[in-house]
């Protein structure tokens, strides 16, 4: 056993000393984390675990893929430079607490040596100074300050190959003025890329004139310290070969015209978030940037968080027509709108413009801008605050322009004679009607993003007029209606509509070509729009869609069609709706990867949606149901069988959970054991019972409902009268004596004719005779039921008298007014007849109802005589007389 480990020793020893060097090491910027990167941006794959490669046991040594050997000592809050193993190239020892380095422990062949975020104040002797093959340095994030006493003439002596140099973050304290550049760094013939504390007022001297190679100059205070105050016309003038200069966040007041003229060979210049620079400087910038190679400029941030918005003035510009600019950002400045002109002074080379965190508005500048930028790409206008008031704050840099007069300004409905539509596709803004129609696009644009502007209106026709657009985000804003049409987009590619309010989504409204790729629309309210799309002509043509989102969207079901013309979809987003169920036909989707089920009211999926699931499971196919709580019943056995011979399919099984019928949750992280249960519970003699009980129910069902339709009337008049009861109402006990009842007669008519009670009924019958009548609409007490009132006036009058017309026959109330006056007489009267008919109209036989004919057949009725003025005499004395006799047996 001995001999063996020794082997093993020997043998992870000549793994240690085989790995072949580094070969063709790159230490530029774009390389660093690929090639030399932190140990998390090396991939898993390619790391090989070596042991003992330090003297520190806690550091993780492997192999990277291009065979050198990695040492990671970084955060092991170790303070002293461990001893490397001769071949290890590549040392991360950040995050640590050493205090200084001697160079002693690491190997001569290092390439890469991360030392940031440690307490280093000091260097011992010269520690690189046999460090030839070094590429890498990072001693950034320390006390490394810019003294002679630290960094002394040949501190870097021996970095002939060095590459890449980050000393920022060292000043951190810095309160001197008086602090310069280390002048060592001047030797360091190779370097490319080199990140220092802005903290030099005076700029770089003659020294750096040797620094031939260099490129990148951060300058920074977003990653470092950077105090530069004013910058001189001289400060960069022996930097003359920078290619990208990134002096942000620098607290620059002021920058003087020629600071930039020298450096000829600029690409990129980054002079944003220095607040108080203002707009004022682009006079200076822009002039000196005609004489360079400027493609990337970025101006975010030159005005101060508060104030009132801002201008950009032709002569703030005019000089960029010399230029051949790419790449604009003007975020984050308050910008409302350029003068009248100012867009024609922008370099027709123009591809990409951010200017987010903005408040810009519509005017004649944007037609301007929109028809010289022939070569427009990508359009960023993201989070516009239409807000132009001014606002208190500490950062107010008192950088306030005026805008131009009102005269220059154009409404929000914008001419199309102002445009050459074939080459200018539209896109109109109607703001009275708040339709979104056209509006200027220019025909190379690919990309646009306005999103996050509370944008309100409904999106009415659009025609893009065939232009290259296969990026559109206007997600976060208010377009409430999607009516369309949308035509003409021949490379759309991805569309994001979500978080917009949307409730109406009309069935034209995508009518782009077949290319579509990505739609997301979530965060609407479009759920019961898609409800009635039975047929699927909302994305009918959409047959290229591969990603679609409608989470939050209000869904409660989606008719099975829906994505009938998805042939292509690979992801279905339905999370965070309230689906009661999966109905939807998937069986035709042959890519489809992933359906987001998440968080919805799901308790099972049905039989066919398992058929369709089973059907595409060779797809690898995943499904996610989370946040839905399933049934452990009975019922659903044969579909929780299913998701145990399938559990793979189901992202995070094991997290999901179920409910039994007593209301208990379990989780599946047993869920095998949960099955089995469950299997046992549900055994034998389930079947037969539930046959037995389903005909003993069905029976029972029927008898009941015949008695209760049988002797409906009766149940309903008891009902009422029970009620009566229980609010201690005191039943007629003598019917023989007249003081028993409150009314002589209850007045049972239609309101139609109401006219007839009011101006002939109650003038013979109260007024002539002195009868007590009960009308419905005088004396039924507010505030009570309206059956509950019906049924106390009949049981509180001698008589009932019922006013037949073809509106009596037509009326519910009144049918049911003469159902409880004849129950009255049966069961409350003793069979003593309560009910008097007085026929309104002449109706035929054919059209009462039998239980009025019964009552015809076997009682008195009275006719009112029409136009009979002796008969209508002897017809009221009859009726009154009828009302005041005493009951009489019902025959």
């Amino acid at each position: 056993m001995a001999l063996l480990k020794i082997c093993c020793g020997i043998m992870l020893y000549v793994g240690c000393i085989s790995v072949q060097e580094i070969q063709g090491f790159d230490v530029s910027k774009d390389n660093l984390n690929t090639t030399t990167g932190s140990l998390a941006s090396l991939p898993t794959s390619s790391k090989i675990s070596i042991f003992h490669c330090t003297s520190k046991d806690l550091c993780h040594c492997h192999s990277s893929k291009d065979n050198s050997i990695v040492a990671d000592c970084s955060y092991l809050n170790i303070d002293a430079i461990p001893t490397f193993h001769p071949n290890v190239t590549v040392i991360h020892l950040n995050g640590n607490n050493i205090k200084n380095i001697s160079g002693e422990g690491i190997p001569d062949t290092v390439k890469y040596l991360d030392l940031s975020r440690n307490n280093l104040d000091m260097f011992i002797g010269f520690p690189f100074k046999d460090m030839k093959q070094l590429q890498y340095l990072d001693l950034s994030d320390n006390k490394l300050r810019y003294t002679n006493a630290i960094y002394s003439e040949n501190i870097f002596e021996g970095l002939t190959q060095l590459r890449y140099l980050n000393i920022q973050q060292n000043n951190i304290h810095y309160v001197s003025r008086n602090l310069h550049f280390p002048v060592s760094i001047s030797k360091l013939n190779m370097l490319e890329t080199l990140l220092l504390d802005g903290v030099d007022l005076s700029g770089f001297d003659g020294r750096f004139l040797q620094m031939t190679k260099l490129r990148t100059l951060d300058l920074s205070g977003n990653s470092g310290v950077c105090h530069l105050g004013r910058l001189r016309f001289d400060y960069f003038q022996n930097m003359s070969n920078i290619k990208y200069l990134d002096i942000s966040s620098c607290n620059i007041h002021e920058i003087d015209i020629g600071t930039f003229r020298g450096l000829t060979n600029l690409y990129s210049l980054n002079i944003s978030f220095n607040e108080c620079l203002t707009f004022r400087v682009l006079p200076n910038v822009t002039h000196d940037l005609q004489y360079t190679r400027i493609r990337i400029l970025d101006i975010s941030g030159l005005h101060c968080t508060f104030g009132p918005s801002t201008v950009i003035y032709r002569e703030d510009v005019i000089h960029l027509k010399n230029t051949n600019l790419t790449h604009v950002y003007i975020d984050n400045n308050r910008l409302v709108m350029l003068d009248v002109g100012v867009a024609g002074l922008i370099p027709k080379t123009l591809e990409f413009i951010s200017a987010k965190y903005n408040s810009l508005t519509f005017g004649i500048y944007i037609i301007e801008l929109m028809s010289s930028l022939p070569s427009i790409q990508i359009v960023h206008a993201d989070y516009q605050k239409y807000s132009h008031n001014l606002q208190s704050g500490k950062s107010d840099c008192k950088d306030w322009r005026a805008p131009p007069s009102s005269d220059e300004k154009i409404s929000f409905s914008v001419s199309t004679e102002l445009l050459d539509c074939n080459r200018n596709p539209l896109l109109k803004l109607h703001h009275d009607s708040h339709i979104l129609s056209t509006y200027p696009l220019p025909p190379s644009l690919r990309e646009l993003y306005y999103s996050y502007n509370a944008f309100d209106f409904e999106i009415g026709a659009i025609d893009f007029r065939n232009i290259n657009l296969t990026v559109i985000d206007v997600s976060n804003n208010f377009l409430h209606s999607w009516k369309g049409t949308i035509v003409n987009v021949p490379f759309l590619k991805y569309i994001d509509l979500s978080n917009n309010y949307c409730t109406h989504i009309s069935e034209n409204f995508f009518m782009v070509e077949n290319v579509l790729e990505t739609l997301l629309i979530q965060n609407n309210l479009l759920g019961l729009v898609l409800y009635e799309d039975v047929n699927g002509n909302i994305f009918k043509t959409l047959q290229s869609l591969k990603i679609i989102n409608l989470s939050r969207n209000h869904i409660y079901t989606l008719p099975a069609l829906l994505f009938r013309n998805q042939h292509e979809l690979q992801i279905l987003n339905l999370s965070n709706n309230a689906l009661n169920e999966l109905s939807l036909d998937i069986s035709h989707m042959k890519h489809l990867q992933y359906i987001d089920l998440t968080h919805n009211q799901l308790r099972r999926i049905n039989r066919d949606q398992r058929d369709q699931i089973d059907s595409l499971k060779d797809n690898n196919l995943t499904i996610n149901l989370q946040g839905n709580r399933m049934d452990c019943s009975c019922e659903e056995l044969d579909f929780l069988k299913w998701l145990g011979r399938n559990k793979d399919l189901f992202e995070h099984f094991l997290t999901y959970k179920c409910a039994f019928s007593n209301g208990t949750e379990i989780t599946f992280s047993n869920f095998d054991t949960t099955l089995l249960e469950i299997s046992k519970s549900c055994d034998s003699y389930i079947g037969i019972i539930a046959v037995c009980a389903s005909v003993i129910l069905l029976s029972v069902t029927f008898v009941i409902s015949g008695m209760i339709y049988r002797y409906r009337w009766k149940l309903r008049y008891l009902f009422y009268m029970a009620k009566t009861q229980y609010r201690g109402y005191r039943p007629v006990v003598n019917a023989e004596d007249d003081d028993d009842y409150l009314y002589d007669a209850f007045i049972s008519y239609c309101s139609d004719d109401y006219m007839f009670v009011v101006k002939e009924m109650l003038i013979h019958l109260e007024d002539n005779h002195g009868l007590r009548l009960c009308l419905h609409q005088r004396d039924f007490i507010p505030g009570e039921d309206i059956a509950q009132n019906i049924t106390n006036a009949i049981h509180q009058s001698r008589k009932t008298v019922i006013i037949l017309s073809r509106n009596y026959l037509n009326s519910y109330w009144c049918i049911f007014e003469f159902n409880m006056a004849r129950m009255e007489s049966i069961y409350s009267r003793g069979g003593d007849s309560v009910l008097l008919l007085v026929f309104y109209e002449d109706i035929p036989p054919r059209d009462l109802p039998l239980s009025l004919l019964d009552i015809i057949e076997s009682k008195t009725y009275i006719e009112y005589p029409r136009g009979d003025l002796h008969g209508n005499v002897v017809f009221w004395d009859e009726l009154a007389s009828s009302i005041s006799l005493r009951a009489t047996t019902s025959v």
